[in-house]
Order: C-alpha cells, then sequence, then structure tokens
C-alpha cells in the first residue's frame, strides 16, 4: 500500500467516525472549561470594574499584569500574555520541544494526566473501528483495549523521560560549557538546533514505534501489549520508506495548521463580542481539527499497517489465545 492510499483510507475511516472525534473535542474542551472557570474567577476578582479591566479589554495593561502576578497563587500563576492566540500554542510546543511538558502547574498536569486516561481509552475503541472488518462498539472495544493502551502509554512517557532527564539536559549542559566562551551567537544558536533536532529524531522515532505498538495490539489482540513494541520496531525496519514517509506527510498537516492558525487566530484587543466569540470559534477549530488529525494517525497507519500485513483482523468478541483462553 502506498502513502497515498494509506491516507486516502485514514481520511475515509476518520470521518465515518466523526461523532467519536466530536465526542472527545467535547471532553477536551469540558476540562479547559473546568480550569478556564476557576481562572476566571480569580481574573475577574482581581479585575472587578477597575480602569484596568477595561484597559484589559482594550490591548493590554502590564501595570495591573505585574501587580497581579506578584499576589498570583495557585491556577492564577499559569496567566500571562502568550496563553493568548497563537501564543498558546508556541508555549505548548516550546515546552513540549525542551522537555518541560511536567513541569506545568499541579491543576493543569492533574488535567492533562486526566486526558491521557481519556486517551488511552479512546485510542482502543477508535484503532477497533478502523481496523475491525465490520462495525463494532467504540465503548467496550475501549475497555477491553484500555489496559493494554495505558501500559504503552505508560512505557513510551518513561522513554521519553529517559531521553529528555538522561539525554537532552546533559548535552544542553555540555553545549553551554563548550560555547563559554564563544563569542558569535550563531555558533550557540545552531549548536543547540542540531542538539535539538538529533534529540527530536529519537523522540520522533519512539512516536512512531509505539503508534504501531498500539496499532498491532489491536490488530492481533495481543494480550502481552509491552511486546508489541519489539514487533513494531521490525516492522519500521522493514518498511521504513513508507512508515516514516506517511508519518512526515501526517507531521506536514499539523505544520500547516498551526502556519495557518498562526495568520489567522486574533491576539489581545478583542474588545467586542463579535471579536471575542470569532476568536473563541477559531481556536475550537483548530483543538477540533488537532484531535482529528490524531485520529488520522491511527487510521492511516492502521491502513498502512494492514495493507502490508495480510492478516485478517480478529473479529469484536474476543479471541482465544495459543493456550485456548479468552483474551481480557
Amino acid at each position: 500500500m502506498s502513502i497515498r492510499n494509506a491516507l486516502g483510507k485514514g481520511i475515509g475511516k476518520v470521518n465515518r467516525a466523526i461523532w467519536f472525534v466530536a465526542l472527545l473535542y467535547l471532553a477536551n474542551v469540558g476540562f479547559a472549561f473546568i480550569l478556564g472557570g476557576i481562572l476566571a474567577d480569580q481574573l475577574a476578582e482581581s479585575l472587578g470594574s477597575s480602569a484596568s479591566a477595561q484597559k484589559m479589554l482594550d490591548g493590554y495593561d502590564d501595570y495591573w499584569y505585574a501587580n497581579f502576578n506578584t499576589h498570583a497563587q495557585g491556577l492564577a500563576t499559569t496567566f500571562h500574555p502568550g496563553v493568548v492566540g497563537i501564543g498558546a500554542v508556541l508555549n505548548a510546543v516550546d515546552a513540549t520541544v525542551t522537555g518541560r511538558l511536567f513541569q506545568s502547574h499541579p491543576a493543569v498536569l492533574g488535567g492533562g494526566i486526566l486526558l491521557m486516561v481519556l486517551w488511552a481509552f479512546a485510542t482502543g475503541g477508535l484503532l477497533a473501528l478502523f481496523l475491525r472488518p465490520r462495525p463494532v462498539s467504540f465503548f467496550q472495544e475501549g475497555a477491553r483495549f484500555f489496559f493494554r493502551m495505558a501500559v504503552l502509554a505508560l512505557m513510551a512517557l518513561f522513554i521519553y523521560h529517559l531521553i529528555f532527564h538522561y539525554l537532552l539536559e546533559p548535552l544542553l549542559g555540555w553545549l553551554r560549557e563548550v560555547n563559554r566562551d564563544v563569542l558569535d551567537e550563531r555558533v550557540d544558536f545552531f549548536s543547540h538546533l542540531l542538539v535539538y533536532l538529533a534529540v527530536w529524531m529519537l523522540v520522533g522515532l519512539v512516536s512512531l514505534i509505539f503508534d504501531y505498538s498500539k496499532i498491532i495490539t489491536v490488530h492481533h489482540n495481543m494480550t502481552m501489549a509491552f511486546l508489541a513494541p519489539v514487533k513494531a520496531a521490525w516492522f519500521i525496519v522493514k518498511h521504513p520508506g513508507r512508515t516514516v514517509g506517511l508519518y512526515l506527510s501526517l507531521s506536514l498537516f499539523w505544520l500547516v495548521a498551526v502556519g495557518i492558525y498562526w495568520l489567522v487566530a486574533p491576539g489581545v484587543g478583542q474588545n467586542t463580542w463579535s471579536k471575542i466569540w470569532l476568536a473563541f470559534a477559531l481556536g475550537q477549530v483548530f483543538i477540533f481539527f488537532r484531535i482529528w488529525l490524531r485520529a488520522l494517525f491511527f487510521a492511516a497507519q492502521g491502513s498502512l499497517y494492514a495493507g502490508l500485513v495480510p492478516a485478517p483482523a480478529v473479529s469484536s468478541q474476543p479471541a482465544p489465545t495459543e493456550t485456548g483462553e479468552v483474551a481480557a
């Protein structure tokens, strides 16, 4: 199967499961509204009906923010100028690239963990929808594969921790020592760029392996999911061009979406309800697309795997294992 065919089949499968994508979007928005509501109350208490409130509505008030930031506690410490428009996306990208994603505020981190649990459930359900030859229950399959998807997610997180903590941090420390007496800033910039590129090539490879690990676990109903990364790595070695090419093609979709959002996303100064709702709507379209694209990763990569490994997918019912027992 070609990359183009895998993408085409993947898009069709995701669009047929669009209601489940919408359900995941609503769950994400629900988490955001809970945290956003708490932060909104704290901001309203600080601004009230003061002149600073009008200045913040019209644009920005540095004096108010400096005072607010000095006394901010709890979730209020997460509020800063970069949370508006494309800034929120770039902040998340920066935290991910530098390995600081898990240094967020405990409330935000807790919400992220809950979303990871949700995605462990959703991953099994979505992959079953995409890989099974006949309709299955998203919720039943999600529950059946939840533990196995959670195991793979935890394995991936552990490897990411090793990469960022024991590889990236020492490399950056080494660069600081090497470039300490270098006067040309370009040397420091490009040396850091090369380190980040090398580390993120490794992160991308790990991500690719665990994507196919999840696909293989569902496709073959593997009970010992922790062995799936070995099979996934071997599959990638056998088909490097198509697996890596498809992954890069899907990643390009993400980069294009970020670029478009960068161009159209409003910043501060949305001082009318129409502008506020427009900014909100554009943000929600971008978030929905992110979730749709995550589903497309599973659908397209699953189509590629099924096309290259012709073994039939198991039925929606638990299949007997080699020992004759029914898989959980």
